[in-house]
């Protein structure tokens, strides 16, 4: 459409008998690079207006340019230019970028509809001969403000990009190999260029881009587009590593198998005596840990459980890096283990994997992210990436999540094997699927062969957008800043208007547990993330600092307890604690005390008004508080004496008593916490008082239990309760 649009501005000026190059004849432009954050752009030769206090300069890029750009305020905010035409008329083409289409153009003359190409806005301006200078006036009548930038006034056509890539961003190849490929220039132009290599003692290249290898080493291939009146100028490159001939290694022994090692079926391996080792073969039917690798493994004669998996290196929690899938069939060997009724192998190490056959299913074609994101849920298509920057890389397992936009949204690139870093920009083609399940829209492997030609290459600063809250679901996936939010009671990211957004910790940066709901105005970056229906839009936080950039330093920690029973820590204590560095005060396996008054219970980051949850108590510096950010929650354990005497659901006489509790101090409902209770006083009774010595089992009659309520058949060694009454055993 836009190129539609180029073709008749330049067919209306030749039936006007109006000279016009080929090439753009850029009259005015302006992309606020000379400008400083918080400046209002005012008078200079094209004359330029703001109206609205809002109209400033931002040091934002939220329009799809770069940094900086101008905001134009909320309810007819606006920003003018006066431009000298020196006797050009015509037909032009305006142009600009913005992040909403919220700007209306208007002048003495002409202007025409206007044509929207991801941020990109072109309209027609037609200028009568004889008129001196053109005014311009865009302004935003809408109730949000609007960013502006990029701004140009030109005739002709505009140039196009040359459109060279090399497919990949390196390539290793062997002197003497018969198997070598080189990368093959894309120009679907057919544009004149030069190749080059940057160390032609490791390799060269002639004219026709024909590369002989000299010797072992590295150097960069590039081929260069001067430019021209109709194409940008452009240089790709790529890495090529080159290395020495080597003479192939002579096939090793086959790998001696145990002499005890028994090849079985499934049916036989459950009917095998624990401790033997085991090899089998079979389908993975089911996979319910994908950290230690548990699974299970499924032949004609029936089904086993694997606990444990070992990588290649024959280490623990890294089943990620073996590939397996649901589907596959696997060879494992292992020693069996009965746990109550269930048959296991148990770390076993993988000799054979064979991937499962999966029909491929139709893919369709995405243009841009946008596209892709406009696709049904499990979708695969064709995804173009067009100057899409990274900006931001988590890798987890093994995995990496390649966080990217492009000029018409933002998306993760999950595990798919693309090396980039943050500031790169991604060009290329792949094959993906739309995932539906994680909480970022992410593109993932389908069932088809990824077919990637994605190339990274030289980019600049990732710029954060800076969003309104209320905004926040209409950025899943993107890099966006909250700027100037406070704290609140509920530990979420609150504006001015009363907007909140929860923070999540995904990443475990340990950012938030820092933060403090007194007021103080923070600027929290991050990547929207889909909490679904209980907790809606999250900020998943990559960087915090206080508003305008200072830095944020923990105060200092100051105890009034000392964490015994006779003089414990009190809740004022504990609240002092980043929940993310409790370790650097308390040891995590510390057994200490903590002295409070039970106020109820928590559900979903809030103090309960009815209660009904047992699996907790919160407790607070005095009795009727009700600001969940003035409590320290306690867990109170399933099963054990501690839920049975302590929960407030069934003892709701507790509310509003002092409570001691002996525990360790973690992180528990993102905050401070007490957990793994081993002692307690309440109404004056302690649980481990008034202890009864008993030295023989013989004098065991009746139920036994441990202090956490679980019931014992034969006790060892220390506190115990029988018969409502506790003994220790020695």
């Amino acid at each position: 459409m836009v190129k539609n649009l180029r073709l008749f501005l330049l067919s209306m000026v030749a039936m006007l008998g109006v000279t016009s190059a080929f090439a753009e004849d850029i009259i005015w432009q302006e992309d606020f690079s000379s400008f400083a954050a918080n400046e209002v752009p005012t008078g200079g030769d094209y004359g330029y207006a703001c109206v609205g206090s809002g109209t400033k300069i931002y040091n934002d890029a939220l329009a799809g340019g770069t940094a900086p750009e101008l905001l134009i305020g909320k309810n007819n905010g606006s920003f003018s230019v006066t431009i000298p035409l020196n006797g050009k008329s015509g037909d032009f083409v305006l142009s600009y970028m913005a992040n909403y289409d919220r700007i209306t153009v208007t002048s003495a003359v002409t202007v025409g509809d206007k044509v929207k190409t991801g941020n990109t806005y072109e309209l027609p301006v037609s200028i009568p001969a004889g008129t001196d200078q053109l005014i311009l006036v865009f302004t935003n009548s809408n109730t949000s403000n609007v960013r502006f930038d990029n701004a140009k006034l030109y005739q002709g056509t505009a140039k196009k990009a040359a459109g060279l890539s090399w497919g990949t961003a390196s390539r290793t190849v062997t002197i003497g190999a018969d198997d070598n490929v080189f990368p093959t220039l894309s120009n679907t132009n057919n544009l004149a260029v030069t190749f080059a290599s940057d160390s032609t003692q490791v390799a060269t290249i002639d004219a026709e881009g024909n590369i002989t290898l000299v010797a072992a080493g590295q150097t960069h291939i590039s081929a260069a587009f001067a430019g021209n009146d109709e194409y940008e100028a452009q240089t790709v490159t790529y890495t090529l590593t080159v290395k020495g001939a080597t003479t192939p290694d002579p096939e090793p022994d086959p790998e001696p198998q145990p002499s005890d090692v028994v090849k079985a079926t499934c049916a036989e391996i459950i009917a095998g005596a624990d401790g033997t080792v085991f090899e089998v073969t079979g389908v993975c039917t089911k996979i319910t840990n994908t950290t230690y690798g548990n699974w299970i493994l499924t032949d004609a004669t029936g089904e086993i459980t694997v606990y444990g998996t070992l990588d290649a290196e024959g280490n623990t929690k890294n089943f990620a890096s073996l590939g397996i899938e649901v589907g596959d069939t696997v060879t494992v060997q292992g020693p069996k283990s009965t746990y109550k009724t269930t048959v296991e192998l148990v770390n076993v190490t993988v000799l054979k994997i064979a991937k499962g056959k999966t029909e491929p299913v139709e893919v369709t074609t995405a243009a841009n992210i946008g596209a892709f994101l406009a696709l049904e849920a499990g979708a695969e298509a064709k995804l173009t990436l067009t100057n899409a920057q990274v900006t931001y890389v988590n890798v987890n397992n093994n995995k990496t999540d390649l966080f990217v936009r492009d000029a018409t949204g933002a998306i993760d690139l999950y595990d798919l094997g693309i090396e980039a870093t943050v500031g790169q920009l991604l060009n290329g083609t792949i094959t993906v699927k739309k995932d539906a399940n994680a909480g970022f829209v992410a593109a993932v492997k389908g069932t088809n062969e990824l077919a990637s030609t994605v190339v990274a290459s030289a980019g600049g600063e990732v710029v954060a957008k800076t969003i309104d809250l209320a905004e926040a679901a209409a950025y899943y996936s993107d890099y966006v800043l909250f700027a100037s939010v406070t704290l609140n009671s509920e530990g979420k990211a609150e504006n001015e208007d009363g907007d909140a957004v929860a923070l999540y910790d995904r990443f475990q940066l340990g950012l938030i547990g820092g933060l403090k709901s007194d007021g103080i105005k923070y600027d929290i970056y991050g990547l929207m993330y889909d909490g679904g229906t209980q907790y809606g839009p999250e900020l998943v936080v990559t960087k915090v600092t206080l508003a305008g950039g200072g830095e944020i330093v923990d105060d200092p920690v100051t105890f009034t307890g000392d964490g015994t029973q006779a003089n414990p820590y009190t809740v004022a204590d504990l609240l002092q604690l980043n929940p993310d560095k409790i370790a650097d005060y308390i040891a995590a396996d510390a057994q200490v005390w903590v002295k409070g008054v039970i106020v109820g219970s928590i559900n979903n980051s809030k103090l309960e008004e009815t209660p009904s949850v047992a699996s907790n108590i919160a407790i607070a510096a005095q009795a009727g508080e009700t600001d969940f950010a003035a409590m320290v929650p306690v867990e109170l354990k399933n099963n054990t004496q501690f839920r049975t005497k302590l929960n407030v659901v069934d003892n709701a006489s507790n509310i509003g008593k002092e409570v001691l509790l002996c525990g360790n101090i973690l992180k528990y409902f993102n905050k401070v916490g007490v957990k793994n209770l081993t002692d307690y006083v309440l109404d004056g009774q302690q649980l481990t008082t008034g202890i009864n010595e008993v030295k023989t089992a013989e004098r065991f009659q009746g139920a036994i239990y441990n202090v956490a309520g679980q019931r014992i058949t034969t006790p060892a060694k220390g506190l115990y309760i029988m018969n409502g009454k506790k003994i220790v055993v020695k």
